[in-house]
């Protein structure tokens, strides 16, 4: 998830897809077994949802090298070594959370840009991902209109054990002024 989410082209090589064990060989074709075992069909529809995430968002690949369709909300964490940042799109953002380590933590404090309502679009700990959620535990928040991390609004979320998760917010429409007649 970070590679295809953090900003600049994704890089992959042959096998990656599969969560092939061997170092990648031009000589020799991938271990396509790999699929029939449970955590490998796993990753690689972990990887297909990814790659229908990237393609079908401009926050992903518009922009790429511009501060514009990026932001860090936290960099540096490292007590707890949570990293976030926000991808920007056009109709949509995105709010990426990595967790390098062995603990989960609920109700984690993040800021964000926008208000809204934030929908967990990929968590890699989801059962269809071999992981420890069910697929049906999906995360909802609205933001909250309290500053955090220097942003104006504040998401409050659960932060799976070495796991990564992209919570979507769609951009909402400014409302209409009305003319005074007279």
């Amino acid at each position: 998830l970070y590679m295809c989410a953090h900003p600049g082209k994704v890089l992959n090589f042959m096998g990656n897809e599969i969560g092939q064990m061997r170092e990648w060989d031009e000589k020799k074709t991938c271990d396509w077994f790999l699929r029939e075992m449970p955590m490998h069909d796993s990753f690689e529809k972990l990887f297909m949802e990814l790659g229908k995430l990237y393609t079908k968002n401009d926050a992903f690949f518009e922009k790429d090298y511009s501060w514009e369709s990026f932001k860090w909300i936290d960099a540096d964490n490292n007590k707890q070594n949570l990293f976030s940042y926000i991808r920007r799109g056009s109709t949509k953002d995105f709010v990426v959370v990595l967790n390098f380590s062995t603990n989960a933590y609920t109700n984690q404090q993040f800021g964000v840009e926008r208000k809204g309502k934030y929908k967990e679009i990929i968590n890699t700990q989801w059962h269809c991902y071999s992981g420890t959620i069910p697929n049906e535990q999906k995360q909802t928040c609205q933001a909250i209109k309290l500053e955090k991390h220097n942003m104006p609004y504040m998401i409050e979320i659960n932060v799976p054990a070495l796991g990564a998760t992209i919570f979507e917010v769609r951009h909402q429409k400014p409302k209409a002024t009305q003319k005074k007649e007279g």
